[in-house]
């Protein structure tokens, strides 16, 4: 009996240990994925702050037509955005852009409205399989920046 306890002591002892290292791994493990957590969203941080000081005014817009990004710029533009139908918040030049040449792919033209004149780029927004899934608009006023 006493053998019996002394294996069973032993057996239960290394499994402890292998718990434990398994723990500790897990814990390592845990602490480098909280790191590069807060490590990319400081960059995801820095990134929306350098997005909207931008001089001209950046949309983003999704399949279903729904503002998802706005900068600082095209919110002193076209007033509140984000969840807006990009073709009814948007002056009728823009909205028959992101319809036709931005939905076909990337352009890039001069456009008039509000009384200025603008330059008006669009790309396909892409996931990281190339997959398209909305569309972006950067608009400058002609002569600045």
């Amino acid at each position: 009996a006493d053998t019996e306890n002394d294996r069973l002591r032993a057996e239960l002892a290394a499994a402890n240990r292998a718990l434990e290292a398994m723990n500790a791994d897990l814990e390592s493990r845990v602490a480098e994925r909280s790191a590069r957590v807060d490590r990319e969203q400081r960059h995801l941080e820095r990134a929306h702050s350098m997005l909207a000081q931008l001089p001209v005014a950046v949309i983003g817009v999704d399949e279903d037509d729904r503002v998802v990004a706005a900068n600082d710029a095209a919110v002193r533009l076209f007033g509140p955005l984000l969840g807006a139908d990009a073709t009814s918040a948007l002056p009728q030049p823009l909205a028959a852009l992101l319809d036709g040449a931005c939905a076909a792919g990337a352009s890039r033209t001069r456009l008039a409205f509000a009384d200025r004149r603008w330059t008006a780029s669009c790309a396909l927004a892409r996931d990281d399989a190339a997959r398209p899934y909305g569309r972006l608009l950067v608009l400058a006023r002609e002569g600045s920046a």
